[in-house]
């Protein structure tokens, strides 16, 4: 009995702490952790943000920029220098899939079959979650889950009934024990500058990001307040624009994205991106992507280095180590037991 007892304990130990180890491994990253992505909609860089220090049309925005990275020669019609055809629903495709695939506005639900970031974060045991606001106008045009085959029908793919902001989904998913790694938030139009001002869109990321607070003490139920943008859990926030070149871009993120970085590369695009991300997680490129720059520069070098997934880590160790002293100590026990239990029978036979 003795020996089926450690057994036992020793089984319980390891059911607690190997979820724990499983999340840990899969979520390591080189720079991140978890990347929020909010997409917005044409604009031009100097409009919104300058030259790379702010406008009085943005003021929201200019308030984030000196805790920032930002691209100010950032193309989004990749690639630099491509055509305009095909986008917004193109771009879109592009910056998570790394091609085009002959795909324009208006495209179908499921159509497209080729690869997409969502596949490779699934494959690799990481996870994701997309949310598209106020029933999602725009459906795949501007909400790329509803164009791919693979995830048009996914469960992590989710059309809310009202806005992001305060979205009691969103908010409840942001502060779970284990947010999703890769997460992708599409505003309306309404709200994204595609059919609005740059100061009312401004406004809107403002209410959505830190509500009544600010950056440094943002508001109850507002995405900066949530578990996912704890420091510990090293978060990335990406604030992309589709369309136009250059276009404004924000990569916001305390001890991840470098401070008041402006960076001065002019072959940033929506590959580059995608490249950026896949590798950040050590997994495979797609297409065009593969060919396309890292944006390493602007990543903190405090952003501390992580096993990416698939490498064995220390907790694995731990838990093989922990398991192997369990199982011998309980054998050992059984042996003894049974011997005694010889002895005993043996003893009573000479009786």
């Amino acid at each position: 009995m003795r020996g089926k007892t450690v057994l036992m304990v020793g089984l319980s130990l390891l059911m607690l702490l190997a979820p724990a180890m499983i999340q840990n491994g899969h979520a390591a990253g080189t720079y991140f952790d978890h990347i929020v992505i909010v997409a917005m909609e044409n604009k031009n860089y100097s409009s919104v943000l300058g030259n790379g220090t702010g406008t009085s049309a943005a003021p929201f925005l200019a308030s984030m920029l000196p805790y920032s990275s930002t691209i100010p020669d950032y193309h989004s019609y990749a690639p630099q220098g491509g055509s305009r055809d095909g986008c917004s629903a193109a771009c879109y495709t592009e910056v998570t899939s790394g091609g085009s695939y002959g795909v324009s506005d208006g495209v179908g639900e499921g159509s497209v079959t080729s690869t997409s970031i969502f596949d490779r974060i699934t494959s690799a045991g990481l996870t994701w979650k997309g949310f598209c606001e106020s029933r999602c106008g725009r459906s795949g045009d501007h909400y790329p889950p509803l164009q791919y085959a693979s995830t048009y029908n996914s469960p992590n793919s989710i059309v809310t009934s009202s806005d992001l902001p305060g979205n009691s989904q969103l908010l409840s998913m942001l502060n779970s024990a284990n947010p999703p790694n890769y997460v992708w938030l599409t505003p309306t139009d309404g709200h994204n500058m595609h059919s609005s001002s740059i100061s009312t869109g401004d406004t809107y990321l403002k209410t959505l990001l830190v509500g009544s607070g600010t950056l440094t003490s943002p508001a109850a139920d507002s995405l900066l307040s949530t578990n996912i943008f704890r420091p510990s859990e090293r978060t990335l926030l990406y604030i992309w624009w589709d369309e136009y070149d250059p276009s404004p871009n924000v990569e916001y993120g305390p001890g991840i994205a470098r401070q008041g970085y402006i960076a001065p590369a002019n072959n940033y695009d929506e590959y580059a991106s995608l490249h950026t991300i896949v590798s950040n997680w050590r997994l495979s490129c797609i297409a065009e992507d593969c060919n396309a720059p890292l944006m390493s520069d602007l990543f903190s070098a405090t952003s501390p280095p992580s096993s990416p997934p698939g490498v064995i880590s220390l907790g694995w160790i731990v838990i093989g180590v922990v398991l192997a002293v369990v199982i011998a100590a309980a054998l050992v026990l059984s042996v003894r037991l049974r011997r005694l239990r010889a002895a005993r029978a043996s003893g009573q036979s000479g009786c």
